[in-house]
């Protein structure tokens, strides 16, 4: 829901509960259908609230009644909200919540700030409602420091509070607020956990703050928290984002833990990346060496890999030896292997390993039948193409830009720069929109394109 909506909402919810009221039970139509039991004992039915219209209408009930409702029946209120994927109209529910006197509690402000988390939108409301509850909040830590001295914290329902405030501020990119709130932890006598710090790294690494990363982790070290699987995992995907592969690598070779299954995936997957399969094999082989059973998204990154630099020989083989390692292939591996064998011109053998995956009872998405109409494409067959494409619907699939991208590319490079541009308003027409991204071969094969109806077809592919 968009942030005017949430506002007329709001402005809605004022009008309904600024209309006088008396106090008394008697002076006012309560609308039964919300309501169970007798006027002298009434209960609150949620489950008759059929949209957020019914929820709104509830909320003005609830602030007329006398005495006020609990907060568990407030805390109801807001879930049901939240659950029908109206997070901008909860906070504005909890804003007229505060207004009129609502009791909350931190139930209350866990959902608040899931709300804002859902919304990708840390900065809508996060640090007014921490502001706001800034009294509550010192009241419940000064009990904490005092009720739970050398116990653990991590069930504590104010310590979740502050790490979901962690993890909305790292994760919606306001990691200078997530490092801001650790020494105030540390200052009411909370002190942060492998959790905690692992949380703000990752925000750290995702907007590639290295130099605070490097100070986390020596804080880290100071205060005898060590690192663990995840947390090295976080690091290690981090690098090898940034192509720095053999940082990652001999950043995994320091640590006294056994790294998890996962990393030395990541390795794998980004020395893939580079197109450095000897390194890639490398970490592939001390794996097995060390007694460990590499994972299916190992031999995935290997074979995408190989077929990638061309060596689809190699990248057959580990294909085959997948079943013998009593792994399963999934869809992935099916994919980039038909993927594989139709970039190297290897069509016959694409298809045939196709009907042999849909034998196996895989059910080929989207993904699946891009890479068949790209390879179509690449063969030169453009119509058996556009057949395949005007099938999808009968198979319960529709067609993405990519698969439009794929085809309109192909017409171009023929010189059906009419059929393209049909394609195109077909595409706008179904919805379809585009990346703005275009591939190299479709900039290369709008080289030399002319006529009035191209320009727009060339202006969608090149972005």
């Amino acid at each position: 829901m968009s942030r005017n909506t949430a506002v007329s909402a709001i402005v809605l919810i004022r009008r309904r509960i600024a209309v006088k009221t008396s106090h008394q039970f008697g002076t006012f139509t309560r609308p039964l259908s919300f309501f169970r039991s007798n006027l002298r004992n009434p209960r609150i039915d949620f489950s008759r609230i059929n949209d957020v219209n019914d929820a709104i209408c509830l909320f003005r009930e609830m602030g007329r009644m006398r005495p006020q409702p609990s907060v568990f029946a407030y805390n109801k209120l807001l879930t049901v909200i939240v659950k029908m994927k109206h997070c901008s109209v909860a906070l504005s529910v909890f804003d007229e919540m505060r207004r009129i006197g609502a009791p909350v509690n931190y139930v209350t402000l866990n959902i608040v700030i899931n709300c804002c988390c859902l919304l990708k939108r840390v900065e809508f409301g996060l640090c007014y409602h921490w502001r706001l509850h800034q009294v509550w909040f010192e009241t419940q830590l000064h009990n904490i420091r005092h009720s739970h001295s050398g116990k653990s914290l991590a069930g504590n329902p104010v310590f979740v509070l502050i790490m979901q405030s962690l993890m909305g501020f790292a994760r919606g990119g306001r990691v200078d607020d997530a490092l801001l709130l650790l020494p105030e932890m540390i200052a009411k006598g909370i002190s942060p956990n492998v959790v905690t710090y692992t949380t703000i790294v990752q925000g750290l690494c995702d907007v590639g703050r290295w130099k605070d990363v490097q100070d986390l982790l020596d804080e880290m070290t100071n205060r005898k928290i060590s690192l663990n699987a995840f947390t090295i995992n976080v690091l290690v995907d981090a690098y090898c984002r940034e192509g720095k592969v053999k940082e990652a690598e001999d950043f995994v070779a320091e640590q006294n833990i056994c790294p998890a299954m996962v990393t030395y995936a990541t390795l794998i997957n980004g020395y893939c990346l580079l197109g450095t399969m000897n390194k890639a094999q490398q970490v592939f082989d001390c794996l097995v060496e060390k007694g460990l059973k590499p994972s299916i998204d190992c031999y995935n990154s290997l074979i995408n890999g190989y077929c990638k630099n061309g060596n689809v020989v190699e990248a057959w083989r580990l294909f085959l030896d997948v079943p013998r390692k009593c792994l399963e292939r999934d869809q992935f591996t099916y994919n980039i292997m038909i993927h594989g064998l139709f970039s190297n011109d290897r069509f016959a053998d694409g298809w045939k390993l196709f009907s042999y995956m849909e034998k196996k009872g895989f059910n080929p998405d989207i993904v699946t039948y891009n890479i068949l109409i790209g390879g179509l494409c690449k063969a030169g067959k453009v119509s058996f193409a556009r057949d395949l494409l005007h099938q999808l619907p009968s198979k319960g699939l529709h067609p993405d830009a990519g698969t439009y991208k794929i085809i309109i590319g192909a017409l171009y490079e023929k010189g059906y720069a009419e059929d393209a541009k049909y394609l195109l308003m077909e595409m706008k027409k179904n919805g379809c929109k585009s990346n703005g991204v275009a591939s190299v071969q479709d900039k290369r094969a709008l080289q030399g394109t002319a006529g009035d109806g191209g320009l727009n077809v060339q202006k969608w592919l090149l972005g």
